[in-house]
């Protein structure tokens, strides 16, 4: 026990958050697989809960004195997963002391006893193969004893999660890349105080943009990620092998390092991570090279002579099935990034503009001696004349090219005019959203307004893959929405699966957007337009507009009665998908003849944000309401938008159900509503239940109470509510 704790004190405990990443987690509502429910402590400090509904057969004991007269939030996840080999055979329990998740490591941890009920099922055929499954940051931690056949009870500390399942071998993830590139945004450079003057005495973002590609002055900077590790990290030794000529040494900040390279050449970035169980070494190669240029017909080497169309070699295709070699220049000069250099800044003689309107703009004088430190890089600002005169530079440099995304390529021989050598680039890019935000996440800096981060610095999307413990990510069925690699997979059409991904990333910027354009869709999406929709009763297609790209995960994927709709929003906004009792309401909300996704998740009064949890900014997304459209949009107590009393009139509704459903079921009034019902001898009730079950689920996982189609909630709650009328 002591050991137990002793790890749970020196990791970043992370408590399940549940697929969606809210901001607040509220009690006593479902959440797509999530259900939470509240225990008093007693004013003595004891906490004792014993479940019914779906938390039957879960119980948990405690002394809590600290907490006295407090509340605990008992959640239950439902998720067929593997952690660290473990298979689960029961729903994921966690029980905290606030209603919010957190990533961070509580203030004090206590002694407790759970009993979590399981089935055994796949090769788990032993019961004494069976163990309560601790989860933590990175590791899995086993302890129980088994007082009667399906039944796990054991010592534990809470807060924490836990889940009753056996070690699979065949189920032992690989092992993944542990070494994590960092970046900085525009905005966050700002709001760290981090920039430095140029040589005409301009003042620019210290950005990081997270390639392994860079060019001299430019900051690399690395952490360890500890659930690809998979361990405690208890210790990091940081080496970095230098080219020749090269005096830079990393600047160690517990298990992050950072450098800032000084000559041409690769460097060699090696960390030794110590963990509570295991040690282990991983290097990767930083190249720091110049910008292409052919100076004869002023144009990059990669649009020049690799990806112009002017080679084929269709044997040579990604992950993805695409073509390496395919025509990138035809599309990307279309793009917005090849015009970024337009009218607006093309005499803007500052490389204030240039940084995000050019390509190679570290300027770089770290000196502060009013010379350019790295003057054999000859990115934008080098072509320019005396760094003030933005006409003359290069015009390969003008806009985002390729190098500014995927990082210099080149050394020179002679200076420009001399010979140019192609070095050659990465095989694979990353998925990190760095490289976008360095100007896509301002703020309100330059005079434009770019906002990616919520206020606290994260973004529910590009954390999608590390919620509820990182489970998502180790289980297949999760993988394909909450990864980079599965959902790019998705939208191609192939199916990437974790075991072969070893390194995964969130939902970050280049999943939903294509930097070449190459789809010719708006915003430069990767779909737009008609979408299908699989619903429990066949498929119907709908016209998505921009919304597609949010269709392909925010939908139910045919679940019916039986089971909880996960993520019903692109259903509820069709009017499709939920149990109708034989009618065929057209129901579509008046948002959707003028307005998708995008439209209210990504305005604020302030300008575009791509923080699109309706929670942030909250106010200033109330006053974009009734300044574009409405009048009378208002948040209630519990924060949920409204509109003349129609949201507060489908919870209404979706009250009388539940305690219909409850009632009828034999069952406690408030408890929470299950996916099916079965009462003995009765088969008629038995069906009425789970089909109001579903629907009152259905609404649930939509999360939005009916603002987004407000008429189909409410006439799927009377539905329900009528058909149960007649028991």
């Amino acid at each position: 026990m002591k050991f137990i704790r002793l790890l749970l004190i020196i990791l970043s405990a992370a408590y399940i958050g549940g697929c969606g990443g809210s901001d607040h987690i509220k009690p006593s509502v479902d959440t797509e697989t999530r259900t939470i429910v509240t225990a008093a402590v007693s004013s003595d400090g004891t906490l004792s809960y014993t479940g019914t509904g779906l938390f039957e057969g879960f119980s948990v004991t405690a002394s809590v004195p600290a907490m006295a007269g407090r509340t605990a939030y008992i959640e239950r996840t439902d998720s067929a997963y593997v952690k660290d080999g473990y298979t689960a055979l029961s729903p994921v329990f966690s029980v905290r002391f606030t209603d919010e998740v957190s990533s961070s490591a509580p203030a004090a941890i206590y002694d407790a006893v759970v009993t979590i009920p399981y089935t055994l099922s796949g090769t788990a055929t032993d019961a004494n193969t069976v163990f309560l499954a601790i989860l933590n940051n990175s590791a899995v931690i086993q302890s129980s004893t088994k007082p009667a056949a399906g039944i796990i009870r054991a010592s534990t500390d809470i807060p924490l999660s836990f889940f009753a399942g056996y070690l699979n071998a065949a189920e032992i993830p690989s092992s993944k890349k542990f070494i994590k590139l960092l970046s900085k945004s525009y905005r966050e450079a700002f709001a760290d105080n981090e920039y430095f003057t140029d040589p005409s005495n301009i003042q620019n973002p210290d950005i990081i943009r997270g390639t392994s590609n860079v060019q001299p002055g430019e900051k690399v900077a690395m952490d360890i990620d500890a659930a690809a590790f998979g361990d405690d990290i208890l210790n990091v030794v940081w080496t970095v092998k230098k080219p020749d000529g090269s005096s830079v040494a990393p600047s160690i900040s517990g298990s992050s390092a950072m450098f800032i390279p000084d000559t041409f050449g690769s460097y060699t970035v090696s960390a030794t991570v110590t963990g509570s169980i295991k040690t282990a070494s991983e290097s990767l190669e930083i190249k720091v090279y110049g910008y292409s240029y052919d100076k004869n017909n002023n144009r990059s080497y990669c649009l020049l002579f690799c990806h112009n169309g002017s080679v084929t070699a269709p044997e040579y295709k990604d992950r993805y099935g695409r073509e390496i070699m395919r025509d990138l220049q035809s599309v990307w000069s279309a793009s917005g990034h090849a015009g970024a250099y337009n009218t607006a800044v093309t005499n803007a003689n500052s490389t204030e503009c240039a940084v995000c309107h050019g390509t190679g703009n570290f300027f770089a004088d770290r000196s502060g001696n009013g010379t350019d430190d790295y003057p054999a890089v000859y990115g934008f600002d080098d072509t320019m004349t005396v760094n003030t005169n933005a006409s003359t530079a290069s015009a390969h440099l003008k806009g985002v090219t390729c190098e500014a995304c995927h990082g210099p390529t080149a050394t020179y021989i002679g200076g420009l005019s001399g010979t140019i050598r192609f070095m050659g680039h990465p095989e694979t890019t990353s998925f990190a959203s760095g490289v976008c935000l360095t100007c896509h996440d301002t703020g309100k800096s330059g005079g434009h307004f770019a906002e990616f981060y919520n206020s606290t610095g994260k973004s529910t999307h590009e954390n999608a893959h590390t919620v509820s413990n990182s489970i998502v990510v180790t289980n297949e069925a999760c993988f394909k929405c909450h990864s980079g690699e599965g959902a790019l997979g998705m939208i191609f059409g192939v199916d990437i699966t974790r075991d072969k991904t070893d390194k995964i990333s969130g939902i970050t910027c280049n999943v939903c957007h294509d930097p070449h354009g190459e789809g010719g869709h708006n915003a430069q999406l990767r779909v737009s337009g008609s979408h299908t929709l699989t619903l429990y009763s066949g498929s119907v297609t709908v016209s998505a507009g921009d919304g597609k790209i949010c269709y392909m995960c925010h939908n139910t994927n045919g679940a019916g009665i039986g089971t909880v709709p996960h993520n019903a929003q692109a259903e509820m906004f069709e009017g499709k998908g939920g149990w109708t009792y034989g009618e065929t309401p057209n129901l579509t909300t008046a948002h959707k003849a003028l307005l998708d996704c995008a439209d209210c998740h990504m305005n604020r009064d302030a300008g575009k944000t791509h923080s699109m949890t309706m929670s942030e900014n909250r106010s200033d997304r109330i006053a974009y309401c009734n300044d574009s459209c409405h009048a009378g949009v208002t948040a209630d107590a519990d924060g949920r938008y409204d509109y003349l009393g129609r949201t507060a009139g489908v919870r209404t509704l979706m009250n009388t159900l539940k305690e219909r459903i409850n009632t009828l079921a034999g069952r406690a009034s408030g408890s929470e509503i299950s996916a099916s019902y079965s009462v003995t001898g009765n088969t008629a009730l038995t069906d009425a239940l789970n089909r109001a079950a579903y629907n009152y689920n259905f609404i649930i996982s939509d999360k939005s109470f009916g603002l987004h189609n407000y008429r189909y909630a409410t006439r799927l709650l009377e539905l329900s509510i009528n058909d149960l009328t007649s028991f």
